[in-house]
């Protein structure tokens, strides 16, 4: 029987543990200055729990500054937008890069799943990261390196494929004594890689030897 996994990048494993926010109550001036001495297009407004309120785009500026009948107020919890577009640590990479492309946005807070409070930032350039290494550079590991060390002299019997998505397509035969959770998670840890599929069937064993008389 063939057997399928899938093992995916997740948030966590590219984003920035730092994060630039501010309060409900920070003045709309400050917000402007924070935007732009940070080069941010947004920033994430947090509330006394530091749980995620809201969020102040450029676009919120622009509308308060001159459109008519767009939120006023003297706070960035006055013209912040609500409720916020969040991710969580565990959020695949993939949906995460949706969510940037499909609301046009260059970053997303990074909130806990339980409570709501902010855990960092993941920005557009913690995405282009992955895409870096090559993908020749991606595949010579994972040949050289990562197969031999967990099937051993089986290691030519699995072929791995590195798509220029950076998801890694394994085929073959996995002899018995490997483990195919140790193989997915050795692969999906080679710096560049974002998804693991996995597509192989059992390899066959020996039969036993018949006892001497």
């Amino acid at each position: 029987m063939t057997e399928v996994m899938t093992m995916a990048l997740q948030v966590k494993d590219v984003m920035s543990r730092e994060a630039v926010a501010v309060r409900e109550d920070t003045p709309v001036s400050r917000v402007i200055w924070t935007l732009r001495y940070f080069g941010a297009g947004a920033v994430p407004v947090l509330d006394a729990g530091r749980r995620v309120a809201g969020v102040v785009s450029e676009d919120d500026v622009l509308m308060r500054e001159w459109a008519p009948g767009s939120p006023s107020g003297s706070t960035a919890a006055a013209i912040m937008t609500r409720p916020a577009l969040t991710v969580h640590m565990d959020t695949p990479l993939r949906e995460a890069a949706g969510l940037m492309h499909d609301h046009r946005i260059r970053e997303l807070p990074v909130v806990d799943a339980e409570s709501g409070q902010m855990l960092g930032t993941l920005r557009r350039s913690d995405l282009l990261k992955v895409f870096a290494r090559s993908r020749t550079a991606i595949t010579t590991e994972i040949r050289e390196q990562v197969l031999p060390a967990q099937l051993g002299p089986d290691a030519a019997q699995v072929v791995a494929t590195v798509r220029p998505s950076r998801v890694v397509a394994l085929h073959g035969r996995v002899p018995p004594h490997a483990s195919m959770d140790a193989l997915v998670r050795a692969v999906r840890a080679v710096e560049g890689v974002v998804d693991v599929m996995v597509d192989v069937k059992p390899g066959l064993t020996q039969d036993p030897q018949p006892a001497q008389p």
